[in-house]
């Protein structure tokens, strides 16, 4: 008998003894590929960055919606939000792929940049809180 985890075939299967494993589940019509993942990734950064200026325009200028500015700022960060998220995303994916082709350092590049404007969103939303706070805290 020998010792155990010196190779010996004998005894109850565990990980790694070379006994079959279960396949793991894919999904045929949503392939999890890294490029298909910096595609997705950085349009939505785009799309979502873009939604936070449409939703501040259809507030202010265009007065579609009845919001107060204050209000109208804090709904609009939401989208900032979600876009920090997808440029990590974005960021993952670029890293996972294998191949790196001048087109997905492109994509890249416009990613980092509309997730820069969001990032950027979210700190002079963060400033202008802050501001009203200390201004606010002061009696008059």
């Amino acid at each position: 008998m020998m010792k155990p985890g010196t190779g010996s075939s004998e005894g109850r299967g565990r990980a790694g003894s070379g006994a079959p494993r279960k396949p793991e589940k894919t999904y045929p019509f949503f392939p999890r590929t890294p490029e298909r993942a910096l595609f997705i990734s950085s349009a939505l950064t785009v799309v979502s960055f873009l939604s936070h200026i449409f939703f501040l325009l259809l507030v202010d200028p265009w007065r579609v919606l009845d919001f107060s500015k204050e209000s109208a700022m804090a709904y609009s960060t939401i989208p900032l939000c979600f876009g920090v998220v997808f440029l990590l995303s974005t960021i993952y994916s670029f890293i996972k792929i294998e191949s790196q082709s001048i087109f997905y350092v492109i994509i890249l590049i416009c990613a980092v940049a509309f997730g820069s404007f969001s990032i950027h969103g979210l700190l002079g939303f963060v400033h202008h809180y802050l501001n009203l706070m200390v201004l606010s805290s002061y009696p008059r």
